[in-house]
């Protein structure tokens, strides 16, 4: 019985710890400066878990070898929701930008095809 003590008290431990954790690194958040272009918001977001974030998506952007942008999916473990997040290099093509250039493409495609009466 008392090793099951001894694992709740860690576990409890690892919680007091992980809370500190979270409080600390979120009252060093914050928003420096923020632009609005269009229907797009840019944000400058500063502290340490910004950079920790920040990194880890562009490690993962790196590792996956994409060379415009990525989605990657969240869950919402409480609601279920799932949410997507979207990290693109700034000099790469929009995805708007992209779907419309694709479309015409597509169009003009399909025009040719008409016109070849296929």
């Amino acid at each position: 019985m008392s090793e099951q003590r001894s694992i709740e008290a860690l576990e409890r431990e690892n919680e007091r710890l992980r809370k500190i954790i979270v409080q600390q690194e979120m009252s060093d958040f914050s928003i420096a400066d923020t632009l609005t272009k269009g229907n797009e918001l840019h944000m400058k977001l500063e502290g340490g878990l910004c950079h920790f974030i920040s990194s880890a998506f562009i490690e993962h952007f790196i590792q996956t070898g994409a060379n415009n942008f990525i989605v990657m999916g969240l869950n919402n473990p409480d609601t279920k929701e799932r949410y997507d997040v979207t990290i693109q290099r700034v000099e790469g093509e929009h995805m708007g930008t992209q779907l419309q250039r694709l479309t015409n493409e597509l169009n003009e495609a399909k025009e040719k095809l008409s016109q070849a009466g296929l």
